[in-house]
């Protein structure tokens, strides 16, 4: 059942917000930036955003119920060229998705699994904040150890959405869809109205988005800090490839090169921290510049890897 008119303040007032309430009942997508807000973290599981998007809708029909959902689309987001969505700006830190699925509304994109407390921006913003390289001092750290290193235009490129209506999205996507492996969705049913290139669809220069990314960003922890503080080691294991590990502020840092991923632990509980995993990578880059058995190790990984045909993720 809807909620309208006295009812839909109350749900407000009951966020916290009420001095905003009246205002959002006025303007709709800011009554959604305000739900967002109070309730992304309820409604976000890491890895089901396909969930995750049924689940914003089914909340902002309920308690935005002024918003026309014939106002929002969900995109469904893929790279058919390799099948690896590279994503840069998540929660988790750099990582390759097999596809991404987020809600537009009112020109507006909504993803709950974007890096920070803005989960609702602009396209062109989001597109730089998703999907491609924070600097790119850091597209150099990931190729040399073995991580995401496409070129940005080529990523833009190659990223491909199918569009479907949110209502329809709402209704069509069954219990059964929701659920963890509920991509079929997007491949078999006949809904969308649009299919080919995101860059195209949205109308965005991907020449300026690329010309955009900074050479290098501000970072509280230089380059010069991280040289100083204690070096990286690593653990060969006869006919496996290496373990690169670190510990600072308290957390045990490691790149596995057998299974391709990078992982945070502290108090032996496992972890997810982009900025430190941002620090990590640079101190493992730093540390192997200088000939040695470290900068072997790393090449040796890497190694691993393009003969698996994997990249490093954090996941």
């Amino acid at each position: 059942m809807k909620l309208k008119g006295n009812l839909m303040l109350f749900v407000l007032l009951s966020f916290g917000i009420w001095h905003q309430a009246l205002a959002a009942e006025k303007d709709p997508l800011a009554c959604i930036r305000l739900l967002v807000k109070e309730a992304s973290n309820s409604l976000y599981d890491p890895q089901y955003c396909q969930r995750n998007v049924w689940n914003l809708i089914q909340h902002i029909q309920t308690y935005a119920p002024a918003f026309d959902l014939k106002q929002a689309n969900v995109y469904y987001i893929t790279r058919p060229i390799n099948d690896e969505v590279p994503s840069f700006g998540t929660s988790m830190g750099p990582t390759l998705w097999t596809h991404h699925v987020i809600l537009e509304a009112s020109d507006q994109i909504i993803d709950l699994d974007v890096l920070g407390d803005t989960k609702i921006m602009d396209k062109a913003s989001y597109i730089k904040a998703m999907f491609l390289y924070p600097d790119l001092e850091s597209r150099r750290i990931y190729s040399y150890l073995g991580g995401i290193s496409d070129a940005p235009d080529a990523i833009l490129k190659d990223l491909h959405i199918t569009v479907i209506p949110a209502d329809y999205y709402l209704k069509v996507f069954s219990d059964k869809g929701v659920g963890k492996s509920g991509t079929a969705f997007f491949t078999s049913k006949p809904a969308p109205y649009y299919k080919g290139s995101m860059v195209d669809y949205l109308q965005l220069n991907p020449d300026a988005l690329v010309a955009s990314i900074p050479h290098q960003i501000s970072r509280q922890v230089g380059d010069t800090i991280l040289k100083a503080m204690a070096p990286c080691t690593f653990l060969k294991i006869s006919g496996e490839p290496t373990y690169i590990k670190w510990t600072a502020w308290n957390i045990d840092f490691m790149i596995d090169y057998k299974k391709g991923r990078i992982s945070l632990l502290k108090d032996k509980k496992e972890i997810r921290d982009p900025e430190k995993v941002d620090y990590f990578l640079r101190k493992v880059y730093l540390d192997s510049q200088a000939e040695g058995p470290l900068k072997q190790a790393v090449i040796e990984g890497k190694r691993h890897l393009q003969s698996k045909k994997k990249n490093l993720i954090f996941f």
